[in-house]
């Protein structure tokens, strides 16, 4: 649903030089970001690889879903972006994929990693994410209470 995946590479399958050259990024707290704060986004953004960008957060508030809070920043990125949003600590505190977002503008957004990391977790452990689709709304009269096929639904209610 968040267009994730997890991709492992066994460690011994790695020449020694490789191996060496990767560094493991920590997970960061997103619920500690606040507008202003300073970001880096690395990846592609704009749709090709080695995209690098520096900006701030411009919203904390804005949600894909019920679950999914968004980091939108002001780093100019496409629709066929994507990358990983960094705090100024080296810290990932998001993940982004505009294609998925659809935003408007051609501003880089991210999911917040502290929203996903129980989905990252499933995923790195070969499970998969469950999801029901279910959202409640209250149901009026001008929902269509009256129509004949709803009057038993509201006789029980």
């Amino acid at each position: 649903n968040l267009g994730l995946a997890i991709i492992a590479v066994k460690r011994s399958d790695l020449s020694d030089s490789t191996r060496n050259q990767i560094q493991t990024a920590m997970l960061g707290n997103s619920n500690a970001v606040n507008r202003g704060d300073g970001v880096i986004v690395l990846g592609e953004q704009f749709g090709y690889a080695g995209g690098v960008g520096y900006g701030i957060i411009s919203s904390t508030r804005n949600y894909r879903t019920v679950a999914d809070r968004l980091l939108d920043t002001d780093i100019a990125g496409s629709e066929k972006g994507s990358g990983i949003l960094f705090n100024t600590a080296g810290e990932v505190i998001g993940i982004c994929d505009q294609s998925e977002l659809q935003r408007d503008g051609n501003l880089v957004s991210a999911y917040a990693i502290s929203d996903i990391k129980e989905e990252i977790e499933l995923l790195a452990n070969g499970q998969g994410v469950p999801y029901i689709g279910v959202h409640g709304v209250v149901v009026t009269e001008k929902l269509g209470l009256n129509d004949e096929c709803c009057r038993s639904v509201r006789s029980r209610i």
